[in-house]
């Protein structure tokens, strides 16, 4: 096991970051199992090879960098 149980739900690693569910609410943590990205969405993808992530809050569908910054479209 590399990581201890510690989340409510997870998907697997995706460009070093794996989406993870603790409680409520998603967020994103590293190979080594930190928390890099704190939960607060209320839906978390895997990153992309463009470094982006789709993620939900409050009804809203955006998507984030890998330190959890949105993404603002152009």
């Amino acid at each position: 096991m590399v990581i201890q149980p510690q989340f409510d739900f997870a998907i697997a690693f995706s460009y070093g970051l794996a989406p993870v569910k603790i409680g409520k609410k998603c967020g994103y943590i590293n190979e080594k199992g930190e928390v890099v990205i704190k939960p607060q969405f209320d839906h978390a993808s895997f990153f992309t090879q463009d470094g982006f992530a789709l993620v939900e809050l409050d009804g809203e569908y955006f998507f984030i960098d890998k330190v959890g910054k949105k993404v603002e479209s152009e």
